[in-house]
């Protein structure tokens, strides 16, 4: 931490002394010099700034970003970011739910309570597609009578009448036999003019970005 006016001074006297930093903040006051100075170089360099002022219980910021800055929501909401890419499992998924269903009828309660219900869906979805001709479940009509054949693989001649596990993936079916598609804010950001026409100062930042994530 830098106090005194020489000291800053001194500071921003070094030659590319802010070239390191990839986010800086200023806390007012501070000399008209050194403010330019930090605004100059983060619009030169596409690098974020803040500028804060606070006097007693009163305080204000402004924030300087470049014209592309990627902003993440850290806390989406799960159910619209849920995949389980059942409509299109990778092999090793779709050979660890064959290996893990087979002979279902034939298990035991325990067994068959506790099959994850991801797998059940996979599971039930090649019996649908037997069915179907091969086709999986894409309108909700069809959904609907999926969900239905999954409700009839519950087993309820146990003490609790039912199993928590097709319980589950009753629940799931809607919102996880969906096509793997970017959601509407990611196109967004991918057709953007920042993304389509890349500039060397815009793709420098965005290298940063995602190598620092």
């Amino acid at each position: 931490m830098l106090s005194g006016k020489q000291s800053f001074e001194t500071f921003f006297g070094r030659a590319n002394v802010l070239d390191k930093f990839t986010l800086m903040i200023v806390v007012l006051p501070v000399t008209p010099t050194i403010l330019n100075t930090v605004s100059e170089h983060a619009s030169q360099h596409n690098k974020a700034a803040f500028y804060v002022h606070s006097i007693g219980f009163y305080s204000h910021f402004t924030l300087q970003i470049p014209n592309a800055f990627p902003i993440v929501d850290t806390h989406p909401d799960p159910a619209s970011t849920q995949d389980l890419r059942l409509l299109n499992p990778w092999p090793e998924l779709a050979s660890f739910a064959r290996e893990k269903t087979d002979h279902l009828q034939e298990m035991d309660a325990e067994q068959h309570g506790h099959i994850p219900y991801s797998l059940l869906l996979l599971h039930h979805l090649e019996e649908w597609k037997i069915q179907n001709g091969g086709k999986s479940p894409e309108n909700y009509k069809e959904k609907a009578a999926f969900r239905d054949l999954v409700r009839q693989g519950t087993r309820t001649d146990n003490a609790e009448g039912g199993e928590e596990n097709y319980e589950e993936a009753v629940a799931a079916v809607l919102k996880s036999l969906n096509p793997a598609v970017p959601s509407s804010s990611a196109r967004e950001v991918l057709t953007a003019p920042e993304s389509t026409k890349l500039t060397q100062q815009v793709w420098s930042h965005l290298q940063f970005y995602f190598h620092f994530h």
